[in-house]
Formats: C-alpha cells, sequence, structure tokens
C-alpha cells in the first residue's frame, strides 16, 4: 500500500509539472522586462530560454546567480537554492511564479522556491560578444548590460590585483569601473598592463556600469593593427612603407615576395619596434624590368602566432631606349624614343645634375627635334622617366 501511494504521488508530480511546462508559453527576455510596472511583479506563464554567459566556477557573480542571455538582451537570475550553470549552458527556464525585481536599479528575476532549478538542455554554446565602447555602453546601458560584450585598447589601474574596483580607461580617457568580487579565483592575480581587449559583461549598480570579467581568458593583449601597407618603385626598387598599433607582443615583420600573388615566399624581415604607434620603411632592390611583384607583412608575436597584411603589387616596365642623332650636336639633334600613350618630357640635365631645358614628347610621338643652340659646350645628359624607371643618354654639345 505504502509503496503504491509513493508512485502514485511521484506520478502526480511529474504531471503536475509537464502540465506546467507544456502551458507556459515561450516568450522574450524583452517581454518579460517590460512587465516590470512597479516593485513585487510576479511572472504570469512564461518560458524563457537563453544562454548562461556568467561562470560560476570562476565565483566572479554571487553564490546561486546567473546571467543569461537572450535574444540580444541579458538579465541577472537569482536562484535562491543556488545553481550549477557555467558558460555556454542553454537553458529553458519556466518562470512562471518568479519574482521580477528592482535590485540596486538593475531588473533582476528572482527564482521562486517552489520553482526548480532546471537543468541546461545543452553546454559549450558559444556567444560572440558585442564589440562596444565604454561611451556607448554608459549611453545604452539598458540595452547593453547584461549581455556579452568585447571592449579594445583599454588599460587597467591602479597596478595590482583584480580585487575590489578598479578603473577601464580607452584611447580616448574614458572611463569604467572594473569590478570582481574579493571572493573571485583571480581576485589576487596581478592585472595585465597596457592594451587589451576586455570580454565580459556590465551590471548597474544603482546606475552606475560596472564591467565584469568572468576569468583570466577574458583579456587579451590588443591585436596588432596595421594601419598602413604602400609599396612605391624607384627604378627596379621597391621601398615599402607601413605603420602599425598596439605592438604588444609582436616580435618582428617578415616581408614576404610573390611573382603571381598566390605563392609567397620570405624574403627579408624587420624587427618590431614595440611602440603603441610605430613607421617602417624597407626597400627591396632586387628587382628586374618587365616583372610584376607582389608583397605582403607577416607579423610574428612572440608566442608563435601570426598574422598577415594586405597584399600590395607593383609592376617593373622596361626602359625607354634613346637614340639622338647627330651626336655631338651644334643646333638641333633628333631624340628617338618608344612611343607613349601620354604625353611625356624629356629633361636635360648639366654633368653635375642641374637641369637646363624641358622637351614635351607629345603621345604616340617616336621622334622629337631638340634645339640645343642655347646651351654651352660640355657634355649633357637626356632623362625619360616612363611607369617610374628613368633612362638617360649623354650627349655632347659642340
Amino acid at each position: 500500500m505504502k509503496k503504491t501511494f509513493t508512485l502514485s504521488f511521484v506520478a502526480i508530480l511529474i504531471a503536475t509539472f509537464t502540465t506546467q511546462v507544456v502551458s507556459a508559453q515561450i516568450t522574450t527576455l524583452q517581454s518579460i522586462k517590460d512587465q516590470y510596472v512597479a516593485p513585487g511583479v510576479i511572472l504570469p506563464s512564461a518560458m524563457l530560454s537563453g544562454i548562461v554567459i556568467s561562470d560560476s566556477t570562476g565565483k566572479n557573480v554571487s553564490k546561486g546567480n546567473a546571467v543569461i542571455q537572450s535574444g540580444g538582451k541579458g538579465i541577472l537570475f537569482r536562484f535562491k537554492g543556488g545553481n550549477a550553470y557555467t558558460i555556454g549552458d542553454s537553458v529553458s527556464i519556466n518562470v512562471t511564479g518568479d519574482s521580477l525585481i528592482l535590485y540596486n536599479g538593475a531588473l533582476e528575476i528572482t527564482r521562486s522556491k517552489t520553482n526548480p532549478v532546471p537543468p541546461a538542455v545543452a553546454q559549450g554554446v558559444y556567444v560572440a560578444p558585442t564589440l562596444t565602447t565604454l561611451p556607448d555602453i554608459t549611453a545604452n546601458l539598458d540595452s547593453l548590460g547584461y549581455i556579452l560584450v568585447k571592449v579594445v585598447n583599454a588599460t587597467a589601474s591602479p597596478a595590482g590585483t583584480f580585487s575590489g574596483s578598479k578603473t577601464l580607461t580607452d584611447a580616448s580617457s574614458n572611463t569604467m569601473i572594473l569590478y570582481t568580487s574579493k571572493s573571485a579565483k583571480f581576485a589576487i592575480s596581478t592585472m595585465p598592463t597596457g592594451s587589451q581587449e576586455w570580454t565580459g559583461y556590465v551590471v548597474s549598480f544603482n546606475g552606475t556600469p560596472e564591467f565584469t570579467i568572468r576569468n583570466l581568458s577574458d583579456f587579451v593583449p590588443l591585436a596588432l593593427v596595421f594601419k598602413g601597407f604602400n609599396a612605391e618603385t624607384k627604378g627596379t626598387s621597391t621601398v615599402l612603407t607601413w605603420n602599425t598599433a598596439s605592438e604588444i607582443n609582436t616580435s618582428k615583420f617578415v616581408i614576404e615576395k610573390s611573382y603571381d600573388g598566390i605563392a609567397f615566399s620570405s624574403y627579408s624581415s624587420v624587427d618590431a619596434k614595440g611602440k603603441s604607434t610605430n613607421v617602417y620603411t624597407f626597400t627591396d632592390a632586387s628587382n628586374k624590368v618587365n616583372t610584376t611583384v607582389y608583397y605582403r607583412l607577416k607579423s610574428l608575436d612572440q608566442d608563435g602566432k601570426y598574422m598577415y597584411s594586405s597584399i600590395v603589387k607593383v609592376k617593373f616596365a622596361s626602359t625607354v631606349k634613346l637614340t639622338l642623332a647627330p651626336n655631338p650636336t651644334t643646333l638641333t639633334t633628333k631624340l628617338s624614343y618608344d612611343a607613349s600613350v601620354t604625353d611625356a618630357v624629356a629633361r636635360i640635365i648639366t654633368a653635375n645634375g642641374t637641369l637646363v631645358k624641358q622637351v614635351t614628347l607629345p603621345a604616340g610621338s617616336t621622334a622629337t627635334d631638340v634645339s640645343v643652340s642655347s646651351l654651352v659646350k660640355g657634355v649633357y645628359y637626356v632623362a625619360i622617366t616612363k611607369n617610374g624607371t628613368t633612362s638617360t643618354l649623354s650627349f655632347v654639345k659642340q
């Protein structure tokens, strides 16, 4: 008789719980938040699904609490009996009868003691952080609070451990509190120096935003930034210039070279300067005429990680074929050259490099008479630059 009664009672509980789950309608977190109009809101029949973004094992969240993100919104759940949820747990929670309260200026759901803590339906679900800034978080705390966010190029101060209230400062001197509970496992760990990428969620404490990280994996040195990579030809040489920012962990730059833009090989390297902003110049004098060359940079970190720059392309055209007749000359000489699709300019230069005359060579032409009657006797050079390559020819004025 006792056995029959026990089984019947369990069956009634299961049936009751199943009926509650089935009858509860799936809703959005925003719809739940919209129900708060005054203290003491008891939620009607509703089912909420989301992903846990807090880390109970890191202990930088109060015991029994979990931050859950759903549909681009987030909220703090307070489970009075505790919970074992951790980062990436997918949960589906019947919130019927739970309380929606305003605690320290932020909405949270307090779990009814009679409602069970459902197990995670999946684990290890990835939530991509929303890239934002400290000013944006402050201005949009209602929408950016309690969701996973990432802030780049920010430093933590003062130097020391994480424990307590610290300050995050971005590159524009905007600040926000970085708060770590004294009971967090990493509370006594030393904070990093220099600019970092910070991932975490922001809680509202009486209207003041506080950035919260989950564990020591939530910050990484700011990744190298290529701010520009250019190539310029001078004769058959290539002058490469590039600018970088945030060389926190960069070891060197490998200059890679290719003749088809696909298969690259290492050509040379330049040591990283390691400053917040840097400018580099490198000259490759090994090129030949009638070739096309591609360059890219491979930045190598101290830990072996690497990243590539964009690819730049340069062309080295053949030199212009020049002839002068007569040479030597007294009054005029005929300059012959390869035809060009645009006007070109021939420069007449003295032996010591002084420009004494310029002659326009019309597009499509292959020869032009050049008057040298006004020049004093001596040796001169004719120079024509085409596609970055300069060709010269000497002549004598008698």
